[in-house]
Order: structure tokens, then sequence, then C-alpha cells
């Protein structure tokens, strides 16, 4: 999982090791062991888990060519949950730019949800 990752995102570096190879092996152990989950749903679960560690990658990345981001004071977030092809999620872009932030753009999005 972590070599599609990288193969995926062309990165290796995941970072600091916070314990998430560990918790990634209980996850993926549960997963092989729910005898109620189907082929498709076990299929749907590691992709999930690909695109979260190829998520991994391109935040590292990201913050190591731009150390400034660390920088920056989070005062509170905001969650916007929605279906990512649907407008609720066009609701996060509109509360960016009424408070003066700047919004990725949507495949840019895509890549860090």
């Amino acid at each position: 999982m972590l070599a599609r990752a990288k193969a995926e995102t062309c990165l290796a570096d995941f970072g600091e090791d916070t314990g998430f190879r560990e918790r990634l092996k209980v996850i993926l152990a549960a997963l092989y062991e729910d005898e109620g989950l189907t082929r498709g749903g076990r299929v749907f679960v590691l992709q999930q888990a690909v695109r979260a560690m190829a998520n991994r990658l391109r935040i590292e990345d990201l913050v190591k060519r731009h150390p400034e981001i660390l920088a920056v004071p989070v005062e509170r977030p905001i969650f916007i949950a929605g279906f990512p092809d649907r407008a609720d999620a066009d609701h996060g872009g509109a509360l960016a730019r009424a408070r003066g932030a700047p919004m990725p753009s949507r495949p840019a999005s895509r890549e860090a949800a």
C-alpha cells in the first residue's frame, strides 16, 4: 500500500512516523478478518487507504518545499461536509472567499481530501 502511494505520487517521504504505520497494520488486519465485508468493500477500503497515504506524501512534500506554512496560525478549523461532486463542496470556496482566504483549485482540494 505504501509502495503504491509512492508510485502514484513519485514521492517517498512519509515524514516522521508518529505511529501511523502500526495503526495502518491494525486497520488492514481488521479489514481481512471482517468476514462480512465483500471483495468490493475491501477494494474500496484499500483504495481509500492508498489515497490517504498519497495525501500524506503530498502534504509532507508541500511542507518541505514551503515550511512557512507551519507558521500560519489556525484560529479555528471549519469543517464542511458534503459529497465532493455536489454543490455542498462548493460552499467551502464561497466561505473562503468571504473570509479572504485563498482556495485551492478543485483538483488540488480533491488531492488533500
